[in-house]
């Protein structure tokens, strides 16, 4: 079985995140998709509330799809949330299985300030998700993704949903990497955070369960930043 693994801080989650794991996991006919918040993100500077409540949003909002899974290994394990240190986690729980590391365009530009980011290229298959505002081919300038730049330009120009390339590592077999243009959703956490802040809807944003929990426990009520 082919699965996916979504990581981040899921501060909050929100419908960009369960649409985006959606159609990849349409896509390129994944199992399962496993989401996995970050217990203490290394790369990420922003405040975020306890790593309880963030599990327990991420259950609320995946409650209704069978084939998506909570994980809390990075929740309960100590120090900071590498990323390495979870695929290898992942290796010995899904043993028959191939990994397939669901990540946004921008966050994959940045994979080489990722701690052992050759030996995460080696480790799983990549689905790197365009997200709005990045076109496709701005992942030509990664070191770690060989692709035709006409694949992506097809993608940027709307024509197909799915370009297949290779991961870099230097080091055997090229792992698979997959460019997707899923369905844009410009939603982010931190503009989530900003309006609850100032008091404003946030109404068809994420899933009402989670909106429900967040007014419950009084999260994000004072975060304008």
């Amino acid at each position: 079985m082919r699965v996916g693994i979504l990581g981040g801080t899921f501060n909050p989650v929100h419908l960009g995140h369960l649409r985006a794991a959606e159609e990849v996991r349409e896509l390129l006919g994944l199992g399962e998709v496993l989401f996995i918040p970050a217990g203490v993100p290394p790369l990420k500077n922003a405040d975020l509330v306890d790593v309880t409540s963030r599990v327990e949003m991420v259950r609320l909002a995946t409650a209704g799809n069978a084939a998506f899974k909570v994980l809390d290994i990075e929740a309960t394990r100590p120090g900071p949330s590498y990323t390495i240190d979870t695929i290898g986690t992942l290796g010995e729980l899904y043993p028959e299985d191939d990994l397939v590391f669901i990540v946004g365009a921008d966050a994959f530009l940045d994979l080489p300030k990722w701690k052992d980011a050759g030996k995460i290229v080696c480790a799983a298959d990549f689905a790197i998700v365009c997200r709005p505002g990045v076109p496709a081919l701005d992942l030509l300038d990664s070191p770690h993704l060989s692709i035709e730049p006409e694949s992506l330009g097809r993608l940027d120009r709307g024509e197909g949903t799915v370009a297949e390339g290779a991961l870099v590592s230097g080091k055997g077999e090229p792992r698979k990497a997959f460019v997707v243009r899923t369905t844009a959703l410009d939603i982010s956490a931190t503009d989530i955070r900003k309006r609850l802040g100032r008091g404003q809807s946030v109404a068809y944003l994420l899933p009402e369960t989670v909106k429900s929990f967040i007014i419950t426990n009084a999260l994000y009520s004072g975060d304008t930043s």
